[in-house]
């Protein structure tokens, strides 16, 4: 899902629909996924979608930057791509706010 490859106007689109879309946030800048996530955090109030967060080996700075964006905005549904294995900030998303990676952790709450 990389450099937003599923847009925002995908993703509402696929929530109007009844069905759950994934903003493709990997390889995109903090401030555009940023703006993705108060976009669709104030049109689909409780309709369901999520983002990616994507591994970036070469720079854990945007990694754990976007992990702390979704933490503090709220994102609950988070699809976690290109992980050869569990780091801190997976551990971190799953632990502070029981999330569910959905690629192998238990089910999100909903909202």
């Amino acid at each position: 899902m990389a450099n937003g490859i599923s847009s925002v106007d995908m993703v509402e689109a696929m929530a109007q629909n009844g069905m759950i879309g994934f903003f493709g946030a990997g390889g995109l800048a903090l401030s555009e996924i940023e703006n993705a996530v108060v976009t669709l955090t104030s049109r689909l109030k409780n309709a369901p979608f999520g983002f990616n967060l994507i591994h970036s080996p070469t720079d854990s700075d945007l990694e754990t930057a976007t992990v702390q964006l979704y933490l503090d905005r709220g994102i609950r549904r988070i699809s976690a791509a290109a992980f050869m294995r569990m780091t801190r900030r997976l551990c971190t998303i799953e632990s502070r706010e029981s999330t569910g990676i959905l690629t192998g952790g238990s089910s999100p709450p909903t909202r």
